[in-house]
């Protein structure tokens, strides 16, 4: 096992650890209710190789995110990512991988099983939503210009057990 699958089983091990240990009613967090389906493992096989994403409660207020992609047992891309309520607003968060900084993106609509994001001030994306279409499916997406011109990518997931 690598350094980076190594880091990940840890990361994960401990997401898991803090999940278990806290206590997750947001009672005082309304708006973050609205991203509860997401919670658990989304995978999508893909032929360049596998995107995983895992959602674990954090707090009362916030859900953390961990996705990433593996090639041949080679984790060549993660990204670090919170839904967080902050006062009467939803974010996702997204920790910038070159500088370490959180780009925040803020709920713009919401529907019972949608969720759209957004930061136009942001480079690419400026959306980023995700939709559940069934209990075990959704279809993650990322949309904004890119090169001035409009682009967006999908990303089915369905969730694992």
């Amino acid at each position: 096992m690598d350094y980076r699958s190594r880091y990940l089983l840890l990361f994960l091990i401990s997401l898991i650890l803090i999940s278990c240990a806290t206590k997750n009613s947001n009672k005082n967090y309304p708006e973050l209710e609205k991203a509860q389906w997401l919670l658990g493992k989304w995978r999508n096989s893909l032929p360049e190789g596998d995107l995983i994403e895992f959602w674990v409660p954090e707090n009362d207020s916030t859900l953390v995110g961990m996705g990433f992609m593996v090639v041949d047992q080679d984790t060549i891309f993660s990204d670090e990512v919170y839904i967080k309520q902050i006062d009467k607003d939803l974010y996702y968060i997204s920790i910038d991988r070159s500088t370490g900084k959180p780009v925040e993106f803020r709920l713009t609509s919401s529907a019972e099983k949608l969720l759209v994001f957004e930061n136009l001030d942001h480079d690419f994306p400026q959306k980023i939503s995700y939709q559940q279409l069934s209990e075990d499916s959704l279809i993650a997406e990322i949309s904004g210009l890119k090169d001035s011109k409009n682009s967006f990518q999908k990303f089915p997931m369905q969730k694992s057990k």
